[in-house]
């Protein structure tokens, strides 16, 4: 049992991490896809989920792209909502039925390991970073649902953001000073597989070496469908 466990372990810590469910649903409607919303479209309360017009590799961000991003929360009356379902993963447990995680980092057995993606381009200063997980769940047409990520806050610093892009909706959630969940909440506007990009962000100001020593980490992530 353990050298068993043993090999499961070191077959999860290849990157990209992705590991697959099963799962299909009875309707695949056609669905038409809607340009990105801008920050001031979204709701903050709900985010308006939209399907992507095609699943690429995480694009290579700008900080001033990034400082862009609403940072929005949720109201703790949504946040109370009950839920119908849900599914869970971790690095014991790496799928679930319908859900499907990339993960572009580390990890041990009980945590998902992320660091702020950065690239120095010499005579502009400017610090890049990309998406560094995706979550792949198939969702029905008009739920709403939420994603919990359990997380660990001892190596992020405090005043960080954690950036999100769900379809196409791009912003960011506080890093929790003395919670360790960051939630959200979204509609999803179509029947099928989702996209939901995750990725730490570096505080503003502070020097390269720094950052990219960061530790972000997850220990598990869950995704409910809300009632």
């Amino acid at each position: 049992m353990k050298s068993s466990l043993k090999f499961l372990f070191a077959a999860l810590v290849m990157i990209p991490l992705i590991a697959q469910g099963q799962f299909t649903t009875k309707t695949t409607p056609q669905v038409k896809t809607t340009p990105a919303l801008k920050a001031t479209d979204l709701k903050p309360n709900l985010i308006q989920a939209n399907k992507l017009p095609k699943l690429e590799q995480p694009q290579i961000l700008k900080e001033s792209d990034i400082s862009k991003f609403p940072i929005i929360t949720f109201s703790p009356e949504e946040l109370e909502r009950s839920r119908q379902k849900s599914w869970e993963i971790s690095p014991r447990k790496p799928f679930d039925t319908g859900v499907s995680i990339i993960h572009w980092g580390t990890l041990t057995e009980t945590q998902f390991l992320m660091t702020p993606v950065i690239r120095y381009v010499v005579n502009t200063e400017y610090n890049y970073q990309a998406y560094s997980m995706r979550v792949l769940a198939n969702l029905q047409q008009g739920k709403d649902y939420k994603l919990v990520l359990n997380v660990e806050q001892k190596s992020f610093p405090a005043n960080s953001t954690v950036g999100f892009k769900v379809g196409t909706s791009e912003f960011r959630m506080e890093w929790p000073k003395d919670k360790n969940e960051i939630i959200i909440l979204f509609n999803n506007t179509f029947t099928g597989q989702q996209v939901i990009d995750i990725t730490p962000v570096q505080v503003s100001g502070r020097r390269e070496s720094i950052d990219s020593k960061l530790e972000f980490a997850i220990k598990s992530i869950r995704l409910e469908e809300l009632k």
